[in-house]
C-alpha cells in the first residue's frame, strides 16, 4: 500500500507525469467557466458575472503555471529556485479565489476590499520570500523551510476561515463549496503533519486539489435560470404557458392614451396593470436613490393578495445593486438568493420570508435620464424572469414616461383649462336644473300615484282570493291522491281526470306569476314598500305552488299503468358514469369523497336508458345533499343469482346522513306528501321526488328498499333484472324478490 501510495505522489509531482495534475485543474476550471458564461449570456445577473471573473483569474493563474513547469522540465529555468515558491504562491492566491467565489456570491464592497487585501498579502509575502530562498538555494528543500511551512499553513487557515464563514451565511449551493473547502484544507492539514515526502512539492496536496476542483462545477448552478417546472415526457409541440395577463401591444396603447390622471390614483393604478399584464406576484414603483444613497419605494401591488402595498424607505445603502442599476439606467435581474441585501431590503420592507426573483427597469424621462424604477418580484410563485420578460417591462417603461413627467402647459395648455372650467361650471348649472325639474315631476307623480294607489291594493286583494281559492283546491286534490294511496292501481279515468285538474290549475297560476312580474316591474305605477313586500310573498307562494303542481302532475303521470317505456339493451357502466358526472359537481362543492366498487364487468339490461339513468342520479343527489361536508359516499354493484348467469344486478348507494328515523320511514316513498309537510331526516330530496323515483324502477321490473343505520347513515337499494329475458315496462317483477320496498 505504501509503495503504491509512493508511485502516485511521484506521478503527480515530477514530470512528465505532473502534466496529468495540471490538466485536470485546468480542464475543471475551464468548464466551470463555460457553464458560468453560458448563465451569464442567459441571466445577466451579477451574482454569475462575479463568478466569471473569479474563474478566469483563477484560470490564469493555473496556465501561468503550467507554462512554467514546461519551461523548467525543459531545463530552461530552475525549478528548485523560482519554481517552488511561485507554486505555493500561486496556490494561496487560487485558495483566496475560491474562498471568495463560494463564500461571497453578491456584490459587497467590503468583502470585496478584505479579499482584495488578503490578496495583496499574499503578493507581499511571496515577493518577500522570493528573494530570500534566492540566497538560499540549494542549502535545503523548500518544502521543508520555514516559509514553504508558512504557505502551508496560511493556505490551511483560509479554506478553515472561508469553511467557517460558509456554515455561518449559508448561500445558495454552500453544500459544494464547503466540501471543497474541506478537502483543500485536509491536504494542507496532512502536507504539515505526514512524513514530507521526497520532492519539492506535497503530493497529498496535489492528490486533494485534483478531488476538490472538479467540484467548481456547482458554482454556476447556485442560481438557476427559471423555476422548474413539469413537462410531458417527449412532447411533440411543447407549449409555452402563458406569461402576460394582457396584450403587451394594447398596454402600450393605453398608457399612451392614459395621460392626466390623477397622481394620487396613478402609482396604484400603474402597479396593479404592470402586475396583471406581467403576471408578477408584487409591482413597486420605486424612485432612484438621491444624494444620501435613500430610495424611496412610492407605492406596489400584490397580485396574489390582490391589494395594494404602501410605500416606505430603503436607508443606507440597504439595496445597493437596485439602487446602482436605476441611477445609472440600466436594467438589473437578480435571483432568490440567500445572501443578497438587495432581496432582504424588499422582503423586510413588505414583512414577507423572502422576496423572490427580481427584475428592475428605469424609466426615464424626456431627457433620458432616469426618473422611477419598476420592479418586479416573485414571493410566492418563485417565477424566474427572462429575456422577453425585460424587453416587454423595458418597452412598456418607455410608453410611461410622459405619465410621470406631465408636459409643461402652453398657452394652448392654459385656453383648455379655462374652457374646461366654463363647461363644468354649466355642467353644474344644468345639474341644479334638473334636480328641480325632478322635483316637479315627483310633485305631479304624487298626484297620480294617490289615484293608481287604490287600484294595485284593489287588485293585491283579487290575487290573493285567487291564490287562497287555487291553493283550497290543490289541498282537495292532495286529499283525492291520499285516499287512493292504498289502492294497488289508480284508474285510468281517475289518472285521467287528475291531469285534467292539474292543466286547469296551471292556466291561473301561469296567470298570476306573470301579472305579479308585470306588478313588480313598476309598469302600472310605482310601488310603496308594503306593497312590494306583499307582491314578493304572493311570487313565492305562486312558485311553490306551481312546483306542487308539477310534482303531482308527474307522480300521476309516472303512476299510470298504461305508460309505455321505449326498452333496449342497456349498458349499466354507461349510466353509471353519466350518473357519477352529473352529481359530480355538487359532490366537489361540498367536498364528498366518492368510493366506488363496481365489477370488470356488467352485463346489459333490458330497460329505458333516461329512466334508470335519471333515478340513479336522484339517489346521487339524495345522498350528496345529506351528507355533511366533507363527508363520504359509497356507490356498489353486485351480481345476484347464478355465476355463470347472473339474474339481477343489486346497486347500493351510501350515505352519512345520519339515517332515516322510524317515525319517518313510512313518509320516504309516500305517493302523494302534503303541501305543509317537512321534509324527512337523514335524506337530502323531497318525499315527492323519492317517490318519482320507486316509481321510475318499478316501472323498469324492479325494487327500491333502504337500510337505515341510525346515527350513522343510510343504503338505498336498488334491484334490477338482467337482460337474459325481456323485460315489460309497468309489470311488477317476479314474487322472488320479496317484499323489498319495506
Amino acid at each position: 500500500m505504501n509503495q503504491l501510495y509512493r508511485e502516485i505522489i511521484s506521478i503527480v509531482v515530477n514530470p512528465p507525469g505532473n502534466l496529468t495534475y495540471h490538466l485536470v485543474l485546468a480542464f475543471s476550471i475551464a468548464a466551470a467557466l463555460q457553464s458560468s458564461l453560458n448563465h451569464w449570456r442567459a441571466t445577466l445577473f451579477p451574482q454569475v458575472r462575479r463568478t466569471v471573473f473569479g474563474l478566469s483569474l483563477l484560470l490564469v493563474l493555473r496556465f501561468i503555471l503550467f507554462i512554467l513547469a514546461g519551461v523548467a522540465w525543459q531545463g530552461v529555468i530552475n525549478e528548485q529556485t523560482l519554481l517552488s515558491p511561485i507554486d505555493r504562491a500561486f496556490t494561496l492566491l487560487g485558495m483566496i479565489l475560491v474562498f471568495w467565489m463560494w463564500v461571497f456570491p453578491e456584490p459587497s464592497r467590503r468583502s470585496d476590499a478584505a479579499t482584495l487585501i488578503l490578496g495583496l498579502l499574499a503578493l507581499t509575502a511571496f515577493t518577500l520570500n522570493l528573494v530570500w530562498w534566492w540566497g538560499q538555494s540549494g542549502l535545503q528543500d523548500y518544502k521543508t523551510s520555514l516559509p514553504g511551512q508558512a504557505s502551508e499553513i496560511a493556505a490551511a487557515g483560509v479554506a478553515a476561515l472561508g469553511l467557517l464563514l460558509l456554515l455561518i451565511r449559508k448561500p445558495n449551493g454552500y453544500g459544494f463549496g464547503a466540501a471543497m473547502l474541506a478537502l483543500l484544507m485536509a491536504g494542507h492539514l496532512a502536507a504539515l503533519l505526514l512524513p514530507p515526502e521526497p520532492g519539492d512539492y506535497h503530493g497529498i496536496v496535489r492528490l486533494t486539489q485534483m478531488a476538490a476542483y472538479p467540484l467548481l462545477l456547482g458554482l454556476p448552478q447556485r442560481f438557476p435560470l427559471t423555476q422548474a417546472t413539469g413537462q410531458q415526457a417527449f412532447p411533440a409541440k411543447p407549449q409555452e404557458p402563458r406569461r402576460y395577463g394582457a396584450d403587451p401591444q394594447l398596454l402600450e396603447n393605453l398608457f399612451s392614451l392614459s395621460a392626466g390622471a390623477e397622481p394620487e390614483k396613478l402609482c396604484a393604478t400603474l402597479t396593479s396593470t404592470i402586475s396583471q399584464a406581467m403576471l408578477a406576484d408584487v409591482c413597486l414603483l420605486v424612485s432612484p436613490p438621491d444624494s444620501s444613497g435613500d430610495m424611496l419605494v412610492h407605492c406596489g401591488y400584490d397580485l396574489i393578495r390582490e391589494q395594494p402595498l404602501d410605500g416606505f424607505l430603503i436607508t443606507d445603502g440597504a439595496a445597493p445593486l437596485v439602487a446602482s442599476a436605476l441611477s445609472r439606467g440600466l436594467t438589473l435581474r437578480l435571483p432568490a438568493s440567500s445572501t443578497s441585501s438587495d432581496i432582504r431590503a424588499f422582503a423586510d420592507g413588505f414583512g414577507l420570508p423572502r422576496a423572490g426573483h427580481l427584475l428592475a427597469v428605469p424609466i426615464p424621462n424626456r431627457q433620458g435620464a432616469p426618473q422611477y424604477g419598476l420592479l418586479l418580484l416573485s414571493p410566492h410563485s418563485e417565477r424566474g424572469w427572462k429575456d422577453d420578460d425585460q424587453d416587454l417591462l423595458t418597452r412598456l417603461a418607455g410608453s410611461l414616461a410622459h405619465l410621470l413627467q406631465p408636459d409643461k402647459p402652453t398657452a394652448l395648455d392654459k385656453e383648455l383649462d379655462e374652457t374646461r372650467q366654463a363647461l363644468m361650471a354649466a355642467l353644474s348649472e344644468l345639474e341644479e336644473l334638473r334636480r328641480e325639474q325632478e322635483t316637479y315631476l315627483l310633485m305631479l307623480e304624487s298626484d297620480r300615484l294617490a289615484s293608481e294607489s287604490e287600484q294595485l291594493e284593489k287588485e293585491l286583494r283579487l290575487a290573493l282570493e285567487e291564490i287562497a281559492n287555487l291553493k283550497s283546491a290543490l289541498y282537495q286534490a292532495d286529499q283525492k291522491f291520499l285516499a287512493l294511496k292504498h289502492q294497488d292501481k289508480l284508474p285510468s279515468a281517475q289518472i285521467q281526470e287528475i291531469m285534467a285538474v292539474m292543466q286547469d290549475l296551471r292556466r291561473p297560476m301561469a296567470s298570476i306569476l306573470g301579472y305579479t312580474e308585470f306588478l313588480l316591474g313598476e309598469s302600472v305605477g310605482i310601488l310603496g314598500n308594503l306593497q312590494r313586500k306583499f307582491l314578493e310573498r304572493i311570487r313565492i307562494s305562486s312558485q311553490r305552488l306551481d312546483e306542487l303542481i308539477e310534482e303531482l302532475y308527474q307522480a300521476a303521470g309516472l303512476g299510470n299503468e298504461h305508460a309505455i317505456l321505449a326498452l333496449s339493451l342497456v349498458d349499466p357502466n354507461q349510466v353509471i358514469d353519466a350518473a357519477i358526472a352529473h352529481a359530480s359537481t355538487q359532490l366537489r362543492q361540498k367536498n364528498i369523497l366518492l368510493r366506488l366498487d363496481l365489477p370488470d364487468k356488467l352485463p346489459p339490461l333490458n330497460a329505458n336508458l333516461e329512466t334508470i339513468q335519471r333515478a340513479l342520479e336522484g339517489l346521487l343527489q339524495n345522498a350528496g345533499g345529506s351528507t355533511p361536508q366533507g363527508g363520504e359516499i359509497a356507490f356498489s354493484a353486485k351480481l345476484q343469482g347464478d355465476e355463470s348467469q347472473p339474474q339481477y344486478l343489486l346497486l347500493q348507494v351510501t350515505d352519512q346522513g345520519g339515517g332515516i328515523p322510524a317515525e319517518h320511514a313510512s313518509r320516504l316513498f309516500s305517493p302523494l306528501p302534503h303541501l305543509e309537510q317537512e321534509p324527512i331526516p337523514g335524506t337530502g330530496a323531497q318525499s315527492a321526488e323519492l317517490t318519482i323515483i320507486k316509481i321510475l324502477i318499478e316501472n323498469l321490473g324492479g325494487r327500491i328498499w333502504v337500510d337505515s343505520r341510525p346515527g350513522l347513515g343510510a343504503t338505498f337499494s336498488v334491484l334490477l333484472p338482467v337482460a337474459s329475458e325481456p323485460v315489460i315496462a309497468g309489470l311488477p317483477p317476479d314474487e322472488d324478490f320479496g317484499d323489498l320496498s319495506e
